[in-house]
């Protein structure tokens, strides 16, 4: 008799062991996906705050006229002027050390 109670106990202990697993693993899981967000919300707020700080940016006069004389945009009273035939820029130090290996050779030769 004594035997057959320390199986049920154990039964019983078993069962309630086995009805943890499943909450336990859920728990692990969601505190896993839950580090997940918390990663991506640091980055969204770093990204909400870098736009913030550029927007905020762009209100200054001399930040608006430089992308505006980026645009090609002039004052009011100024004249515009259009000089054509300039030749391409090229930067200012040239690698030389590359020559195009034999397709360059060949382009230099024709």
């Amino acid at each position: 008799m004594p035997r057959l109670k320390l199986l049920f106990i154990a039964g019983i202990l078993t069962a309630v062991l086995i009805g943890y697993v499943g909450p336990v693993q859920a728990y692990v899981e969601q505190r896993a996906e839950l580090a997940h967000q918390k990663a991506t919300l640091a980055e969204l707020e770093a990204k909400r705050d870098r736009l913030k700080r550029q927007a905020k940016a762009s209100d200054r006069p001399d930040v608006l006229e430089a992308k505006a004389r980026d645009l090609g945009l002039i004052k009011p009273g100024e004249r515009a002027y259009v000089i054509r035939g300039l030749p391409d820029e090229k930067p200012a130090h040239a690698d030389t050390s590359d020559d195009g290996g034999l397709w360059g050779w060949i382009a230099g030769r024709l």
